[in-house]
Order: structure tokens, then sequence, then C-alpha cells
């Protein structure tokens, strides 16, 4: 029998519990000396998955990217052999249906099987019901938990940070994690003084508001350079991208090519100050802008790339992600360290799978 769920899903009217509402210590799981390791970059790409090698329908398959075949060892494709950098992550996992934003995000941040414990995959949002198990076990929960510093990097117009602040504004797992962690939501203020980045990388598209300094007009590969730079001042930064996966339901009104070339030039930003030793990572939570064959997700692997030096442990599934991102940052035992002790976790979480 599956965990009861809240019957109102995306409700956000409802006070929800923060961390300081949970059962759980906030003690350290290790020394905060071991998060002085191994820096970690961590790009999510909403949508993206391994598909075919055909140009008829993966826009992936057409042209050349250099920088993304630079980070992955190759191109990103299916086939006969992988690129030696792609780690194809299982989005399904033993769910029936198509995998979705919600519940598949909340399984990366957690490293806990979301679609298992709801009996299904739940998008776009993830719900109030997954907000305790993203407070308690999310990758920035815990990191922070550890005393590592932490940076949610993504700038949100000011507009947005007002619904949010009076709790009108639905958030997707990220967001949320990092509501939830307490990590600042940045806006105008740190674009300007270059301190985050817009999730579309420039910041052409910003809102504008004459009242206030202007974001400075920058393309893509200057925002890559300034997320990694900003990356550099933390042990872990999360920064989320989501026009690969509206470009895989609208490819008309946001064009395949164009949304790839502008990832492309950004990721050779911050290919070009991201130093070899420190841990990059680009993951995405299902298939999508791989398939235009259909505006809908895909049940194939979704793609991950791990940049630096070798993950502990096989990356096979979404959920292996999280343990493994913590463990290179020297803060292991991770997101089982909490399950474990699942008699002071909510009823819901009690009855979660080992990681």
């Amino acid at each position: 029998m599956r965990p009861s769920v809240a019957a109102d899903r995306h409700d956000l009217s409802r006070p929800r519990p923060g961390p300081s509402s949970l059962p759980l210590p906030l003690s350290p799981l290790v020394s905060a000396d071991a998060a002085v390791g191994r820096k970690l970059l961590w790009i999510f790409l909403d949508g993206v998955g391994w598909g075919a090698d055909d140009e008829a329908v993966n826009p992936l398959a057409r042209g050349s990217w250099p920088h993304l075949e630079q980070l992955a060892g190759g191109r990103w494709v299916a086939g006969d052999r992988l690129p030696p950098r792609a780690h194809p992550l299982d989005a399904c996992l033993g769910v029936p249906g198509l995998p979705a934003s919600g519940s598949g995000q909340v399984s990366l941040l957690t490293g806990v099987n979301a679609a298992a414990l709801l009996g299904e995959h739940r998008g776009p949002y993830p719900g109030g019901d997954l907000h305790p198990l993203l407070a308690a076990c999310s990758v920035p929960a815990l990191a922070r938990r550890a005393g590592a510093t932490v940076a949610f990097a993504n700038a949100f117009p000011d507009r947005y940070l007002s619904r949010i602040a009076g709790g009108r504004a639905r958030l997707g797992a990220f967001s949320r994690a990092a509501l939830l962690t307490d990590l600042q939501l940045r806006g105008q203020d740190e674009l300007v003084a270059g301190r985050a980045v817009s999730a579309n990388f420039s910041n052409r598209s910003w809102p504008t508001d004459p009242t206030r300094p202007a974001p400075p007009d920058i393309d893509a590969a200057e925002g890559g350079r300034r997320l990694a730079g900003l990356a550099l001042d933390h042990d872990l930064t999360i920064f989320e991208h989501w026009a690969t996966d509206w470009a895989g339901h609208h490819p008309d009104r946001w064009p395949p090519a164009t949304v790839l070339a502008e990832l492309d030039a950004f990721l050779g930003g911050v290919l070009a100050v991201w130093p070899p030793e420190a841990t990059l990572v680009i993951a995405s939570d299902h298939g999508n802008l791989e398939d235009l064959s259909t505006g809908r997700h895909t049940r194939n692997p979704a793609v991950c790339l791990w940049y630096g030096a070798a993950p502990d442990r096989p990356l096979r599934s979404l959920t292996d992600l999280a343990p493994a991102m913590l463990a290179a940052m020297g803060l292991g035992p991770g997101p089982e360290a909490v399950l474990s002790a699942s008699g002071s976790l909510p009823p819901a979480l009690a009855a979660l799978p080992a990681v």
C-alpha cells in the first residue's frame, strides 16, 4: 500500500512545513571541516534525455555542439557506445506512465524514489506532501546541515519574489528545496552585481524596471563565466535551466537549435572558468527535447554528465545522483543517514525505501 498523499497536491495557499517544523535535528552529519573538500557545481537541465542518433527527431543529433561534446567526451546521442562521461539515468523508476518533473526532480534532489512513494509520476510541481522530504533529505539541506556553503544561483524577477513572499507562487522542486533550506532566492540586485544568473543565461529577456539599475547586457558565455565564478565562492552551487523542456514541448516558440546553441555557449563560459579538479554535474529529470516526434515527455534515460573525479558509485537512476554528489564533496553518507532514523520522520515518509 502506498503512503497517503494530500488530496490537493498543488495548493500552495496552505502552510507548508519548513525546516524548523521538522522533527529532525539540524546537527551536522559530519564535521564542518569535511565541507571544505572539492567544490561541486550542479547545472540542472529540464527535460533532456538520451535519444536516438536520428536528425529527423533529435536536435542533439543535428549539427555540432562543441562544448556539450567536450563535457560528455562525445556526442549527446544514444548508441552502442556512450560518451565516457555520460551516465544515463533511469527516470521511469519502476512506475508506469511518463516521467514528470515534480517527482523526478525530488528523486534527483533527495536520492529517494518519489514516484514509487506516491505510486505515480507527478508534475510539474512536487506538492506539499513531498515538502518534508525536500526539507529533510535534499542535497542542499544535507550539505548545509553539514556546514557546507550552498548557493542557489538563479535570479528571479522582483514580481515573482513578491509572489513567493506572499505565498501565491507555485514552486518547482529546486526552488522549493532552496526555500525549505533557507537559501537566499536571488533577485535583480544580485543579477546586477554579477552574483546571480538568469535562467536563460543572458539578461536580454529580463523584465525592465526604469526605477532600478538594469542588469548588464551579457551573452550566454558571459552568463556561464559568472555562474562558475559564483560557484567558486561556495562548496555547492545549484543552477536550473528550463528552456530545454520548453523547446521539447513547444519547438515552434522555443526553437531547439537556438536553445541548444545558447546552452552550448553557456557551458563554454562555465568551462573557461571552472577548474578541472572540481566537480561539474549536468543532469536532467526526464526525456523530452531529444524526441521532437512527440510534444510529451519520454521514457528515455535522463541525461547525466559527470565532469571531474569519477563518482563513488554507478549512476544508473535518478536516485543515485544525490548520494554521489554528497560523497564527492566529502559529505557522506547522505540521505540514507536521515532515512535510517525513519522513526523520527513524518508518517508519510516512514515507509520510504533505503537509498
